[in-house]
């Protein structure tokens, strides 16, 4: 059987894989049935080559809408029949106060 030989644009893709993923020379070269000996050569020809960001790992998130008007801000937690406001310049040990009265709640 002949052996495969790669472009240089796919082993820069499988460089960049291969740095995505952080695992050992040896380990990503053993489970994507690479010889060794060639990824390693491969690795240090193309060392520079920056790992690809896969854009599935990102979620785009909506633009914070600040209240401009001087209006109160505040947090309104919920749980069954039990509705409380807090303002959201609350200290953080209050808040962790009525949290823990929350729970404990049944």
């Amino acid at each position: 059987m002949p052996k495969k030989r790669y472009t240089k644009q796919e082993i820069e893709e499988i460089i960049a894989d291969w740095k995505v993923s952080k695992q050992s020379i040896s380990k990503y070269a053993s489970e994507n049935g690479y010889p060794f000996s060639t990824f390693y050569r491969w690795t240090t020809i193309f060392k520079n080559i920056a790992p690809k960001i896969q854009s599935a790992r990102f979620v785009e998130l909506p633009k914070l809408q600040i209240a401009k008007n001087s209006e109160k801000q505040t947090i309104v937690i919920e749980k069954a029949d039990l509705k409380i406001t807090v303002p959201l310049n609350i200290a953080p040990e209050s808040l962790q106060n009525i949290m823990s009265v929350l729970v404990a709640c049944k």
